[in-house]
């Protein structure tokens, strides 16, 4: 589903729209403020499911938490390559990340020489390099649903998802008091044998995981839970009593810790963090607790730090100083318990220390399509939303300082009846995408260098809509998104921006391909351009319905196609084909791999029809993980 859609499907949030209300957090003074706030939160969620969700008109909605006693609070482009193994290809691609030298979690890694992906529940390596090597060497059976993976030299950081009654089942056989309502887990394996990993550690949050980056030698992991105190019982007054008899524990962060020391499991089970490192603000609030959790990366069986915000989880960005976590808030509409987004509040954490810290809170009004549109540059922050009540995007700019964001400037109306489908940072210039099925896809050029006068560039009106834009050199965008052929077919479409005038950006070349979609438009981590080789890969849905490995040469003189990768017949699944479409790729010197959920595919990248080596999974159910929400299927918001 295309980020024009997902700005539609944005009903769950939390909290309502404050009118510019200051929405800093601040720490609770003990335990006993902390339970004593969140028992109130839960009270108020009572309220809103035993009068709207059972015949009622009362007007406090679920997520209208708001006002808690002043007294409770304390006023106050590619990833750099893992490891270097000197028997593996000279050039290769890497994760598709956002900020330079920060890296993302996704489904599957490489040096060079391994690839390490996830498939069916399991971490599967195999060897890539030289090709007529090619191999599976081993599966890791990982507990939970694995979602995303990390390679820092001779370790893999999974992070997986335990769903509803999924209670933690870690190798060292200990079991701690779980919620119902799933958690999530990072577990570590040592790889430096890549046919016999070694599980040595299996850490459980309470929360779902969201997303993790790497920064600067620290991984840093997001996790979000609902915690539905008395969500089940049978009538308000069993609510109320369910609430009334919990303690300040059950609305804490848990963790359970598992690590092997030498031949021996070590257990530890207890809240992430503690009362007073639990942040809360005065205007909204919920039930609802988002945790950031770091871990040092050159000691993998070191502590874990964390703190926790009250609050939602959608949007997650980095930079090298910091990370915010964001989520959207709604309004008012004239039906009672109808309720449209509206606006973003992000919490910004300083991870420039030992330890993750809460810093400030930044609301802006509209819904950010996702976290591209967000860059903190020199200590600005810069935020490209839609208003959707006015449907028209802007850019806003904001700097943070005593605890507080402090707006600098502001550029509205743009794509008036709109909405924001991308947005791109690409030096000192702001590039941004609106799109209206009748009007065709506008892209705005905003010079950000003054963050006190941004500075609205050209407008360039053409067919179509783009869903991610991706920097080619400073003076060109690779885009992929969707446009019409002269017959009015839709197409999935390549094209090639060129921004060398600030004032008059062009389209220099487009190709709509014979597909009709590509994960590419919702998952930057499926678009993979490798400068090295000028080639760009994505996987797509073929018109003929199936999935496949488009093949694309990408400079500044234009786009073209090469081929596809097409799998194998053994590799697909006639009846579930969604369970094993192609999902990422990477380039090895003169080679493609298109990876899959039951294996891989190697082909030459010159002519991909012909196909070098295929490594068909082992024993591997690829529909495993399609389900529940992992990285291989839907997502929250049902989205492929």
């Amino acid at each position: 589903m295309s980020r024009m859609m997902t700005l539609l499907a944005l009903a769950l949030t939390v909290g309502c729209a404050n009118n510019g209300k200051n929405m800093d957090l601040d720490p609770f003074k003990d335990c006993n403020k902390f339970d004593k706030y969140m028992k109130n939160m839960a009270r108020r969620e009572v309220a809103w499911d035993w009068g709207i969700h059972h015949g009622g008109f009362g007007g406090i909605g679920r997520n209208d938490m708001m006002v808690m006693e002043s007294g409770d609070m304390d006023g106050a482009s590619s990833a750099p390559k893992s490891v270097s193994v000197s028997q593996g290809a000279t050039n290769y691609s890497t994760t598709n990340i956002q900020e330079e030298g920060i890296d993302e979690d996704d489904l599957m890694k490489t040096d060079g020489t391994y690839m390490y992906a996830i498939a069916g529940g399991k971490l599967v390596i195999s060897q890539a390099y030289p090709v007529e090597d090619a191999a599976e060497l081993s599966q890791s059976e990982i507990d939970g649903t694995p979602n995303g993976i990390f390679l820092v030299e001779d370790h893999v950081y999974v992070l997986s998802n335990l769903w509803w009654n999924e209670e933690p089942n870690p190798l060292s056989g200990a079991s701690t008091n779980w919620r119902d309502n799933g958690g999530s887990s990072l577990t570590v394996l040592d790889v430096s044998d890549r046919s016999n990993p070694k599980i040595i550690r299996e850490s459980y949050f309470s929360g779902t995981f969201r997303e993790a980056r790497i920064i600067d030698g620290e991984i840093y992991i997001v996790t979000y839970e609902d915690l539905i105190i008395g969500e089940w019982a049978e009538s308000r007054s069993d609510a109320l009593k369910t609430i009334k008899e919990t303690e300040y524990e059950d609305y804490q962060t848990l963790r359970f810790d598992n690590i092997l020391d030498g031949s021996t499991w070590d257990s530890w089970n207890g809240p992430a963090c503690g009362c007073t490192d639990t942040f809360a603000s005065k205007q909204e609030g919920g039930t609802y607790l988002s945790t950031l959790s770091a871990l040092d990366l050159s000691n993998p069986l070191g502590e874990i730090k964390s703190t926790a915000v009250v609050g939602r989880a959608d949007t997650i960005y980095a930079s090298a100083k910091s990370v915010y976590v964001s989520y959207v808030v709604q309004q008012d509409t004239a039906f009672t318990g109808r309720r449209v987004p509206q606006d973003s509040v992000l919490h910004k954490f300083d991870v420039s220390g030992d330890s993750p810290q809460y810093k400030a809170t930044a609301y802006v009004q509209g819904v950010m399509p996702d976290q591209f549109a967000i860059t903190e540059k020199d200590d600005v922050l810069f935020v490209a939303t839609t208003d959707m009540q006015a449907m028209t995007s802007g850019l806003t700019s904001l700097e943070e300082s005593d605890g507080s964001f402090h707006e600098l400037d502001h550029i509205g109306g743009l794509g008036p009846e709109e909405a924001l489908t991308a947005a791109r940072y690409v030096g000192d210039t702001a590039y941004l995408v609106t799109w209206e099925i009748m009007l065709g896809d506008p892209l705005f050029s905003i010079d950000i260098s003054n963050p006190e006068n941004l500075v609205l560039g050209g407008e360039l009106a053409i067919t179509g809509w783009s869903d991610y834009l991706h920097p080619l050199g400073d003076e060109h965008l690779l885009a992929v998104g969707m446009d019409e052929d002269t017959s009015g077919n839709w197409h999935l479409a390549v094209s090639l921006f060129d921004v060398s005038d600030f004032e008059d950006p062009q389209l220099a070349h487009r190709v709509l391909l014979d597909a009709w979609s590509s994960e590419a438009q919702s998952e930057h981590h499926a678009f993979n351009y490798f400068p090295v080789t000028e080639s760009l890969t994505l996987p797509s849905y073929a018109s003929e319905g199936k999935s496949v490995l488009e093949v694309l040469s990408a400079t500044a003189d234009g786009v073209s196609e090469i081929g596809r990768v097409n799998l194998p017949d053994t590799m697909v699944d006639n009846e579930y084909y969604y369970c094993t479409n192609v999902r990422r790729s990477v380039i090895m010197d003169d080679m493609v791999w298109a990876i899959t959920n039951s294996g891989m595919v190697a082909a030459e990248l010159d002519a991909p029809e012909n196909i070098l080596a295929t490594i068909e999974y082992e024993g591997i159910d690829p529909c495993i993980d399609t389900y529940g929400g992992s990285g291989w299927g839907w997502n929250e918001w049902g989205e492929w």
